[in-house]
């Protein structure tokens, strides 16, 4: 709220807090209940304010911009579905890419043996052959328990290749990782190019 008042009575954090009795004309209580009504419809505070700061550096972001976290929040509640084993399976892939910073050619290639999950990492084999631990968030670790669990063995049972496998049993492809994340995407309104 504070960033949004900010931003509507152009003034500094100083000026804010100098001056809280500071009268607000009827032309800045519309601008603010404007924002604030935008704000409510989730929509980011970035996105509002026309920028986003970034170790220091201000950045402009407009309608085009992909806007990392609410993005990806939309995409991961796309991925939610009806909660059939396809929906668990693309809710796994998306928490992990989001949560871990994989690249695609490693989350497709994970095996079961890279998963440590009550450990919360994973063991990675990226370019060049160089392995590497990486830690899980919570979201992360329960949505892969829970696809390993309860909708991998209903994809196809007799799966044994890779941890994210297609309809076949063999392991989701880069092609097909590209068709999911298109169709989460669409599902949650994101207009802008997504990979």
């Amino acid at each position: 709220a504070r960033v949004l008042a900010m931003h509507v009575l152009a003034l500094d954090h100083v000026a804010l807090v100098a001056d809280p009795d500071r009268p607000v004309s009827a032309q800045e209580a519309a601008a603010l209940d404007a924002v604030a009504r935008r704000r409510l419809a989730g929509e980011t505070v970035s996105r509002i304010i026309g920028r986003r700061e970034f170790y220091g550096r201000a950045f402009r972001v407009t309608g085009d911009t992909l806007d990392p976290r609410a993005d990806t929040e939309a995409l991961i509640e796309a991925a939610k579905g009806d909660g059939k084993a396809l929906d668990l399976r693309n809710l796994a892939l998306i928490e992990l890419a989001y949560g871990s910073g994989l690249r695609v050619s490693e989350l497709l290639s994970l095996k079961t043996a890279d998963l440590h999950l009550n450990s919360g990492v994973v063991h990675v084999l990226g370019k060049r052959g160089k392995q590497r631990i990486v830690p899980l968030g919570e979201m992360a670790v329960a949505a892969i328990r829970r696809y390993l669990v309860d909708a991998r063995p209903l994809i196809h049972p007799a799966a044994r290749e890779g941890v994210f496998v297609n309809k076949n049993g063999t392991k989701l492809s880069r092609v097909g990782f590209y068709k999911i994340i298109r169709k989460l995407a669409e599902t949650a309104g994101i207009e802008k190019p997504v990979s």
